[in-house]
């Protein structure tokens, strides 16, 4: 019987990956000791970019067994005389031989027929490397089971300020106005790290729907609004602490006992202030945030609310029971599609009466470059203008095909496919996205609406959608024409 007594460390505590080199490395332990196992077992938690996950062998937990002797009885079996009686067991399931005694298989202990009697208090663990030892490290303390120890409000209240030097915040106001973000931060309840350790990170809390503080992240970002340092709060303050010599306090001992730190959903605490609300899930705290800003705050029913699982392997049903009953849309970063396509099948067979549906937007659009990079819709969505995003999907001009134009309306048509083409290259990659021929008319005639007050924002020319589509046809008729000249 194959036996697992080895998990990972679910402290905090990380240590240096061995494929990648960076202070990422979750380490394995053996439940029996608390002791580390050498350093090669582990996972790094850069699941995109290394995804380095070296797991001990598998065991089989065998116990001790007194014997008066052991007589090597035939080519397969011992036959093992005790002070209980008389035995024949196999030789594949005895792994050691002591002077008195020896370690045999859980499996063959245990089961229907006589069998000798073992001490349950003496067993070890073996497998085809034999036995992984333990490092002499100070065992962990373990947390107690079903227990979930929370933040104090108070803890969570002394990080709501220090907004000028967030440079989160800071980067969000190149994006939208400062009134728009004041209410997203009012909203999760955004804070910042004033202390030396990680100052300037923002801290995004993760309040479960009852209300209580399960943990707050605290994640620094460069000019660029990419991560460039990940942590917690608790071990911010324990780490305070240490250096001060002060001892910690009682909160913070029993915070430490928790089995998981992110045990619920960011944003799970909006559930019961909108319960209609269709959601949007996605894995980052930044991207809720930022997608909150672009389609708008769940201020009406029709309107999504915006919530994040931490990452990409923390989309689970445990973690979505707070979902039950909701339509919830997935937007997984280019690197995670496929696998949240299968957790969302079985996400609803778990979950009754919950639809949850993967949007392919980013799949659908991306360059190879940016599959390799793992982009997100954060990324893809501070390309453009967040009031393009909030703008009603209100009946537009009806478009009708291009019909045959005097030779004259060409140069009008050629004048303007110029500014759109500075237009695509200004937006790069994203153009894809409104290029997408699997859309509906619909669909269509709502994007036409966009770029044409994009095109109006970025130079100052008005332009029907009707026109606009016309430009991109002569374009594509002007192409079609060279290539049967070529031929």
């Amino acid at each position: 019987m194959g036996n697992y007594h080895y998990i990972l460390d679910k402290g905090t505590k990380k240590h240096i990956c061995p494929n990648c080199g960076k202070l990422r490395f979750v380490r394995y332990i053996d439940t029996d000791t608390g002791q580390y196992l050498p350093g090669e077992f582990g996972r790094c938690d850069r699941e995109s970019n290394c995804n380095y996950h070296k797991k001990p062998p598998i065991e089989t937990r065998c116990f001790f067994v007194p014997f008066v002797q052991l007589v090597d009885y035939s080519e397969r079996a011992f036959q093992l005389f005790t002070n209980s009686g008389n035995f024949f067991i196999p030789k594949s399931q005895v792994y050691e031989r002591t002077e008195n005694g020896c370690y045999i298989s859980e499996f063959a202990l245990t089961g229907e027929g006589c069998k000798p009697q073992y001490l349950t208090t003496d067993y070890r663990y073996y497998s085809e490397m034999g036995q992984v030892k333990a490092q002499s490290t100070p065992a962990i303390q373990q947390p107690k089971e079903n227990t979930v120890y929370h933040i104090p409000e108070s803890v969570l209240n002394e990080t709501l300020k220090g907004y000028e030097i967030n440079t989160f915040i800071q980067n969000l106001l190149k994006f939208a106005p400062g009134t728009e973000i004041e209410r997203v931060i009012s909203l999760y309840r955004l804070g910042t790290i004033t202390d030396k350790d990680r100052r300037g990170a923002v801290t995004f809390p993760f309040i479960d729907i009852a209300g209580d503080v399960r943990t707050i992240q605290a994640k620094q970002f460069n000019e660029a609004n990419h991560t460039t340092g990940t942590d917690f709060l608790h071990s911010i303050i324990e780490r305070a602490h240490n250096r001060t010599g002060e001892p910690l306090p009682d909160w913070l001992k029993q915070y430490r006992n928790n089995e998981r730190f992110v045990s619920c959903l960011f944003g799970e605490h909006l559930l019961n202030k909108y319960p209609v609300n269709p959601v949007a899930l996605v894995e980052a705290p930044k991207t809720a945030v930022i997608g909150t800003l672009y389609y708008g705050l769940p201020d009406s029913p029709d309107r999504l609310l915006w919530l994040a699982v931490y990452n990409k392997s923390s989309l689970t049903p445990e973690k979505c029971k707070a979902l039950k009953g909701r339509k919830v849309v997935l937007y997984p970063d280019l690197n995670a599609f496929n696998e949240w396509n299968i957790k969302a099948k079985e996400i609803n067979a778990s979950l009754t009466g919950t639809k949850f549906v993967v949007s392919d937007v980013l799949e659908s659009n991306a360059s190879e470059a940016e599959r390799v990079n793992g982009l997100d819709l954060a990324d893809y969505l501070t390309r453009f203008d967040y009031k393009l995003f909030r703008k009603e999907q209100t009946p537009v001009e009806q478009v009708t095909p291009p019909q045959a134009e005097p030779w004259l309306h060409a140069t009008v048509e050629a004048e303007t496919w110029q500014l759109i083409e500075q237009q695509f290259r200004a937006i790069g990659e994203g153009i894809k996205y409104f290029m997408n021929p699997g859309k509906t008319e619909a669909q269509i005639l709502y994007d036409l609406e966009i770029l044409t007050q994009d095109l109006e924002q970025r130079y100052g020319q008005q332009f029907t959608p009707d026109e606009y589509y016309r430009a991109l046809k002569w374009r594509e008729s002007t192409v079609n024409n060279s290539k049967k000249i070529a031929i």
